[in-house]
C-alpha cells in the first residue's frame, strides 16, 4: 500500500528547554538540599563512614569495629543511600556520609558493597 506524505503548512514548533524538574520534583529537589547540608554537618556524619582494611586500605565490612579496621578519615562530601533513592529518598535512618572514592567503589562494586553492608537490598511485595 502507498502512503501519502504528510505535509506540513507550518514547521515543527521548536520550544525551549524542558523543565529539569516538574514543580513538585524542585520541591523534593530542595528539601533534599537542605537536608543533605545539616547532615554532613552532623559530627557523627562529617568525616566518611566507610571502614577499611588497616593492611590493605580496601573498604571492611560496615559494622565491622575490630582492630583490624578503621574509619576511612577523609571528610565527608556525599551522601550515600543505602536503599536507593526510591521511597527512601529523604529518609536520612538509610544515609551515609561519604567521600567521593569511596562512594564511586559502593556504586562500581555493588554485589561486594552488599555484602559489606554498604547496600541493602529491599524486596518488596506486590
Amino acid at each position: 500500500m502507498k502512503r501519502t506524505p504528510l505535509k506540513r503548512k507550518k514547521g515543527l514548533k521548536r520550544g525551549g528547554r524542558l523543565p529539569r524538574f516538574s514543580p513538585l520534583g524542585k520541591l523534593k529537589h530542595d528539601i533534599y538540599n537542605a537536608q543533605r547540608e545539616v547532615f554532613l554537618l552532623q559530627p557523627e556524619h562529617r568525616f566518611c563512614e566507610v571502614r577499611v582494611w588497616v593492611a590493605t586500605g580496601l573498604p571492611a565490612p560496615r559494622h565491622d569495629r575490630s582492630m583490624l579496621t578503621r574509619p576511612c578519615g577523609k571528610r565527608s562530601t556525599q551522601v550515600h543511600h543505602t536503599r536507593g533513592r526510591g521511597r527512601w529518598h529523604l529518609d536520612m535512618k538509610y544515609w551515609m556520609g561519604v567521600e567521593q572514592a569511596h562512594h564511586r567503589w559502593i556504586t562500581d562494586n555493588g554485589k561486594q558493597a552488599e555484602e559489606l553492608g554498604y547496600v541493602e537490598r529491599v524486596r518488596e511485595r506486590h
